[in-house]
């Protein structure tokens, strides 16, 4: 596998967060210790593994491949002192979940555990290399009243009434909460209604698969919908999470899936775009081999093209920058969108600003200011970036680094 291709400018600290995100990080390098050795590296180390959600992935392998072996006295606890907490909240969670799985095969619900929950157990050689929020459970719509009763018998308190009649809607999932604080999320859908992709549940829900987990066993995405749905989560925050592109890298190392179903896949749901993107992206910074084949069949337009590289989501990503509702985030979002459903995208973005919460509710007068102000706003961004691209070579022609697109990147070097 190959290094990652990072710029030149790349923090010590990040590289290393990235390196060891490989599953061949390469041979040790005394480098390594003397960042982690020194206060202020570490501590840059930690938080962006931590922001990034890897912390735990980069410290296993740390400790695993002995590379912390000669550090100094006490240096070797401070370096690793949250491992031990990472490892107590995944086991703690890993019971909550067997637990909760528990509670609805006794109604006869068997759900697909998604994201997280079900990429540990698939795609990791110990839970504690990936960090786990809320469990995501996808189940039939119809299901949905019956395994709401099993979790409140089971010490899960649902929204109240008016909120989940607001969920099912116009939302895709309602979050359920323990006094514990440990949050149940039950998906009947994989998207939010009004996006302008869409992924389909009912074949998530045939496709899927059961492994053997805990107490018993559970069912999971086939490896195709799992790549798919990974890089959809991408768009949540602007393709800011290394977490996501490191789970695409493992899941297709540990269970090489049916490229062509992959690309079937994000062609139904309109996320050739997104896809295309996500894997390019695991390639340049974690070596993911990609078949060529699947790069040219989720290629976009030129202008698509160049817009995304001048939106530059890598840099985006390396800089660990929260998501931010912007102009940048939407132009994101619209050059995301496949073409057809692009000027409809639009017209989503300018008229429903306010239910995203920018602007308070108001009348018709504030709405049609609101959509002009945005418009405006998208309009100064995207000439700002046409800007930038008289200054810098784009798109399709040479460059001193790697285009964004390039129909080789399958090709392992």
């Amino acid at each position: 596998m190959r290094s990652p291709l990072l710029p030149p400018n790349t923090p010590a600290a990040v590289a290393l967060a990235i390196r060891l995100s490989l599953r061949d990080p390469g041979s040790k390098d005394e480098a390594v210790l003397r960042l982690l050795e020194d206060q202020a590296g570490r501590r840059e180390f930690h938080d962006w593994a931590m922001t990034q959600g890897v912390l735990g992935l980069a410290l296993n392998s740390l400790q695993r491949m002995g590379w912390l072996e000669g550090a100094g006295p006490g240096v070797v606890e401070k370096i690793l002192a949250p491992l031990k907490i990472l490892r107590q909240q995944a086991r703690l969670w890993n019971l909550e979940r067997d637990r909760v799985l528990a509670l609805l095969r006794r109604v006869n619900i068997a759900p697909v555990v998604l994201k997280g929950g079900a990429l540990r157990e698939v795609a990791y050689r110990d839970p504690v290399e990936r960090p786990v929020g809320d469990l995501d459970l996808l189940v039939e719509k119809g299901e949905m009243p019956q395994a709401l009763q099993a979790l409140e018998e089971g010490g899960y308190t649902p929204p109240d009434p008016e909120a989940i009649r607001s969920f099912v809607t116009g939302h895709f999932h309602l979050p359920l909460t323990n006094r514990g604080g440990f949050e149940v999320e039950l998906h009947w859908g994989l998207g939010q209604p009004s996006a302008p992709w869409q992924l389909d549940p009912a074949g998530m829900l045939t496709r899927a698969v059961s492994i053997p987990s805990g107490r018993g066993e559970m069912r999971v995405p086939a490896v195709e919908d799992m790549v798919v749905h990974l890089c959809s989560q991408n768009t949540e925050d602007d393709f800011r999470k290394l977490r996501r592109l490191v789970d695409i890298d493992r899941v297709t190392a540990v269970q090489p899936p049916d490229w062509d179903l992959i690309v079937s896949l994000s062609r139904a749901g309109g996320m050739e775009i997104i896809v295309g993107l996500s894997l390019q992206l695991a390639h340049r910074l974690l070596g993911t081999p990609i078949p060529p084949g699947t790069v040219r069949e989720l290629v976009p337009s030129r202008m698509t093209r160049l817009h995304l590289s001048l939106l530059q989501p890598e840099a985006g990503l390396l800089s660990g920058a929260g998501q931010t509702m912007d102009a940048r985030s939407k132009a994101l979002s619209l050059w995301l969108t496949v073409q057809e459903h692009r000027m409809r995208h639009l017209r989503n973005i300018l008229c429903h600003e306010e239910q995203m919460g920018l602007h308070p509710s108001s009348g018709p007068d504030h709405k049609w200011l609101s959509a002009m102000g945005m418009a405006i706003r998208l309009g100064a961004f995207h000439g700002l970036l046409w800007a930038r691209g008289l200054l810098r070579r784009v798109g399709d022609s040479p460059q001193s680094t790697p285009r964004l697109w390039d129909h080789r990147a399958g090709t392992e070097s």
